[in-house]
């Protein structure tokens, strides 16, 4: 009985050796059958009836071991055909994947860290937005990558997987880390501009009391008696306080 050794699903020049050697098989069985032909015409042509049967039984069985192994080889020379079929596609698919991970990776790579000022935080923000639009809507393709994984393996259990198991895992790592350091970058980005309304609100306190104390030495400049007795000491002690919570 032919024993029929497993292939790496996925590996092109696996298969194709492969099925030259169940080529080469199906050219020696074609070689041979003219000559168990033969042997069974032989058989056939015996007159001694006794020896004519035990040769007949023996040439038919033979005849019977040469069908089943042609039918072995023909039929694993098919599955080898279309694994090689499947076997490209899977890897046409698996280099889109690669290559456009790679692109969405070096355009992250080359993004700016969070700016300083409100425009150039707005620009990131709609870039952002578009980017990690773009990057969810690629996650379909990467699903059925995954199920066109799934369908190899369950139809070819009996070859060797680990091949297109090990490729699959890689891209799906890949895009969860992608996906996982643009929310980074996001929330970042949404901190940026939350630090930044936070200093503009500080800011705006800061000139609404500078334009007070700017008022209170006016006055006093123009009758300095204000800046004399408590009430005069006490603006100035809360001017000060005002002033170092702002500094420090």
């Amino acid at each position: 009985m032919l024993r029929t050794q497993p292939v790496a699903v996925g590996d092109v020049d696996d298969i194709l050796h492969q099925l030259d050697k169940q080529k080469g098989v199906l050219r020696e069985l074609e070689q041979k059958k003219p000559q168990l032909d033969e042997l069974l015409h032989t058989a056939e042509s015996l007159k001694g009836t006794e020896n004519r049967q035990q040769l007949h039984g023996k040439v038919t069985a033979l005849r019977e071991h040469w069908d089943e192994a042609n039918a072995r080889v023909l039929q694993r020379k098919a599955q080898l055909d279309a694994m090689l079929g499947d076997s490209q596609k899977y890897e046409a698919r698996r280099r889109d994947a690669d290559a456009w991970l790679t692109r969405m990776e070096s355009r992250l790579a080359g993004m700016a860290p969070p700016g300083h000022t409100a425009d150039v935080l707005e620009m990131q923000l709609r870039e952002q937005k578009s980017f990690h639009a773009e990057v969810h809507q690629y996650k379909h393709q990467i699903e059925l990558f995954g199920q066109m994984t799934q369908r190899l393996i369950a139809v070819y259990r009996n070859d060797d997987t680990t091949r297109i198991k090990r490729a699959t895992e890689a891209i799906n790592h890949r895009y969860n880390e992608l996906n996982n350091s643009i929310v980074a970058r996001g929330k970042a980005l949404h901190s940026a501009v939350s630090s930044l309304q936070n200093f503009d609100r500080s800011l705006e306190k800061f000139v609404a009391w500078l334009s007070e104390a700017e008022s209170m030495l006016d006055a006093a400049e123009r009758d300095p008696h204000l800046l004399k007795g408590s009430e005069g000491c006490y603006l100035l002690r809360r001017t000060s306080k005002k002033l170092n919570s702002y500094l420090f």
